[in-house]
């Protein structure tokens, strides 16, 4: 069997830039959101507003769309890559406390990764 580690505080502390990135996709998104929502259908109602419109709406609703789809999917990753790190540590955890239990622990530094991963 190969013995899996895994460094959960750099797991957590790495899914910090993951985050910022989906909070910045998300801060554009919201703004220009806004704004194409304040300014409405500006391009009037003639032929020419008309013929803009049509190329135009369907292309910014797409853009919007993709935006929102790029964020849900950047923060299901910092979600998981947090999920993995606790997920680690609360194997590690109960694999320690039955260690404990058996009379086996020889103190493997698992009760110190608990405790400084911050998770």
């Amino acid at each position: 069997m190969t013995d899996v580690r895994a460094d959960a505080s750099q797991l957590h502390h790495g899914s910090k830039g993951y985050q910022d990135v989906a909070d910045r996709v998300a801060a554009v998104y919201r703004v220009l959101s806004t704004k194409l929502e304040t300014e409405g259908a500006c391009w009037g109602n003639d032929p020419s507003g008309q013929t803009f419109a049509k190329k135009y709406v369907p292309s910014a609703l797409s853009v919007l769309s993709q935006m929102d789809s790029t964020n849900l999917g950047v923060q299901s990753m910092v979600d998981g890559i947090c999920s993995w790190a606790k997920n680690y540590l609360d194997t590690m955890a109960a694999t320690t406390a039955d260690a404990h239990a058996l009379g086996a622990y020889q103190g493997s530094g698992i009760d110190t990764a608990v405790r400084s991963a911050g998770l």
